[in-house]
């Protein structure tokens, strides 16, 4: 069973960001999140869902 941890966030069939799990940055905060549209912005989250809500919240 392969794992996935690399994520097109889509917003009306539209990339708007990406997420993905790194083994570069802290241990606990190892899921990056990316918004790709304005305001954009990236930063790290402890948990896939908690890195998706944070690219959702940003592009509402």
């Amino acid at each position: 069973m392969a794992l996935i941890d690399d994520w097109t966030v889509c917003k009306d069939r539209q990339p708007v960001g990406r997420v993905y799990l790194t083994h570069i940055s802290d241990p606990v905060l190892n899921w990056m999140w990316i918004v790709q549209v304005a305001p954009v912005g990236q930063g790290y989250s402890p948990s896939l869902a908690e890195a998706l809500e944070e690219v959702r919240r940003r592009v509402e």
